[in-house]
């Protein structure tokens, strides 16, 4: 049985956390997988139910928590006996102790349009951070064993960016879920609709 440990301290909103919104339910109905999940405590409540997976909930601020990631999660991965490491916030750990899947999903660190953009509003404090943590996005494209994205052309963008091999994989949308709902919409919302479509 295949034990895999997923980071997901950097999910708090947005992609890492529709990611694994959609997937751990899938994987908590997986006989052949043991699921080990970090995660932010402030989001925890979301995933009350599963049967099978294990969540650890390290108390540590999203300032520090780039330093408890490279530092303290390698020996709570070996603690735990994981086998795979699957990172979800577009940051890898730059020396994993298991083989090392990393998601990378955030495109402003390529944009010239975005960071042109930052610049001509005066955000020079946004520009810095952002350019930062492009650095430390694009260096953990290189210490994962395998980076995937969510569509070829940013699987595209990402190999041009660092010449690093990046699979394209699309994830993070569970189509199944996103139509199991068969509630009528509001009258409103079905004629605006109609209306967009002539």
């Amino acid at each position: 049985m295949m034990h895999l440990f997923i980071n997901s301290l950097a999910a708090s909103a947005g992609g890492g956390l529709t990611y694994i919104r959609n997937v751990l339910p899938h994987l908590d109905t997986r006989a052949d997988v043991r699921v080990t999940v970090a995660l932010n405590p402030a989001v925890r409540k979301e995933f009350r139910g599963f049967n099978s997976i294990k969540f650890v909930e390290p108390q540590v601020s999203q300032v520090r928590r780039f330093w408890y990631e490279q530092s303290a999660l390698p020996e709570l991965i070996r603690q735990c006996g994981a086998d795979v490491l699957l990172s979800t916030g577009n940051v890898a750990l730059r020396r994993s102790p298991v083989p090392q899947i990393l998601l990378s999903r955030n495109s402003v660190y390529t944009s010239p349009d975005f960071f042109r953009d930052l610049l001509s509003r005066h955000e020079y404090r946004m520009w810095l951070d952002t350019r930062m943590r492009g650095v430390i996005a694009k260096r953990s494209i290189a210490w994962a064993n395998v980076t995937v994205a969510p569509s070829l052309a940013f699987a595209d963008e990402l190999c041009h960016w660092t010449g690093a091999r990046v699979q394209a994989i699309h994830h993070g949308f569970d189509g199944d879920s996103f139509v199991a709902d068969s509630t009528p919409l509001d009258s409103g919302i079905e004629k605006g609709l109609s209306a967009a479509e002539g």
